[in-house]
């Protein structure tokens, strides 16, 4: 266990270093005002596509067609409820309209913490598979409904509401997606008519063209939407295991560098505080709803029961961001200004909770299983 808190306090200040380094450039070379820049725009959106992609790459298929009913709860309770647990706690405690964007920004599971809860060997399987598709969707999700929400918002146009935006980028967020379903759509019922299997075979070349032109077109246009849509269908073999962690390690330096870059200009600590408390809140109560419903009122005996709340225990204190909320919060800034100088403070904070709070609940249980040890073997 120690060797396991060693890493994740080893990969906080790894990235609290890379920030430090892109806000030292930015006092010496004066990049602070970068962020209106279209180069500096591109550049962010070229990393949230591409970690977009990766992210859903990584989702095994076969268990999510096998677990439709836990991703559609993963999806729902999971981001939805839990975006707007965070909203709401948010403007309860200071009366902003930007968190309605900002919620969404953070309202993931990191991949990397969800990694640490799996070998956990006293997890159970069912509690193994919903985290694992909750994990899995909930980064896409966030980041389309946080595109759609930023343009919605500006075509409502409230009071501080972003400038910039319109319908074209509400229709651009979600445009792919209909397409899709109305070809796959079609192509059932071409199945079903005519009782052929239709399968389209892409040799190794026409996946990286794909793939690319998904990332390019997606971030020029703002439809990453585009880029999960590739990451599900276009799989080339090289971009499997190591590689894929390779470039999503890539793609958090860059965004860091450029966090860093940004908070020269100033840090909310306030804001960055009542979201990274809300947030791991939002997560403690959305794992308590979600498991109760799918795993602890279906035991069959007490063991089972006790088994089931452990594991909840575990994953309601999973909460962990990393470069999902990052790039959107990059994202985001052009549109909404000081998005940057909140959700990194939002970040070390939720982190630094995630830290503490397992480590207090190993020291807790470690203490019950000397003290019971025949009621948690």
């Amino acid at each position: 266990m120690r060797t396991e808190y060693a890493q994740s306090l080893g990969r906080l200040i790894h990235v609290v270093l890379i920030a430090a380094l892109g806000y030292g450039c930015s006092l010496v070379f004066g990049l602070d005002d970068k962020s209106q820049t279209a180069t500096w725009t591109v550049t962010a959106a070229i990393v949230l596509a591409t970690g977009l992609y990766l992210a859903v790459l990584g989702i095994d298929r076969t268990e999510a067609k096998d677990h439709w009913r836990i991703v559609a709860v993963a999806v729902t309770i999971g981001v939805v409820g839990k975006w707007l647990l965070i909203f709401a706690l948010c403007f309860a405690l200071d009366h902003d309209w930007r968190y309605i964007l900002l919620a969404m920004a953070v309202a993931q599971i990191d991949p990397l913490q969800v990694a640490a809860l799996l070998n956990n060997s006293r997890m159970s399987a069912r509690a193994r598979t919903l985290v694992t598709c909750w994990a899995s969707f909930d980064d896409p999700v966030t980041t389309v409904l946080a595109v759609l929400l930023l343009s919605l918002w500006g075509v409502i146009n409230p009071v501080g509401a972003p400038s910039g935006i319109g319908w074209s980028d509400a229709m651009a967020s979600v445009l792919p997606i209909f397409v899709v379903l109305l070809l796959l759509a079609i192509a059932l019922q071409i199945r079903r008519r005519y009782k052929t299997n239709m399968q389209l075979q892409l040799d190794e070349d026409s996946k990286n063209t794909l793939v690319l032109s998904a990332i390019v077109i997606g971030s020029i246009f703002r439809m990453f939407s585009l880029a999960a849509l590739a990451g599900w269908f276009v799989r080339p073999r090289w971009l499997q295991g190591k590689v894929a962690d390779r470039l999503l390690q890539m793609a958090l330096v860059i965004a860091m560098l450029m966090v860093g870059v940004l908070l020269s200009g100033g840090i909310d600590w306030t804001g960055g505080v009542l979201l990274g408390c809300a947030t791991y809140c939002s997560q403690i109560i959305a794992a308590w709803i979600i498991m109760y419903f799918m795993v602890i009122r279906k035991a069959k005996n007490l063991l089972q029961r006790q088994q089931a709340i452990r594991d909840t225990a575990h994953i309601s204190l999973a909460q962990q961001n990393g470069l999902t909320a990052v790039v959107l919060a990059l994202n985001l800034e052009p549109f909404l200004a000081g998005s940057v100088a909140t959700v990194a403070v939002c970040v070390l904070v939720v982190n630094v909770l995630n830290l503490v709070g397992n480590m207090a609940f190993d020291v807790f249980t470690n203490r019950q299983r000397s003290s019971h040890p025949a009621e948690l073997a």
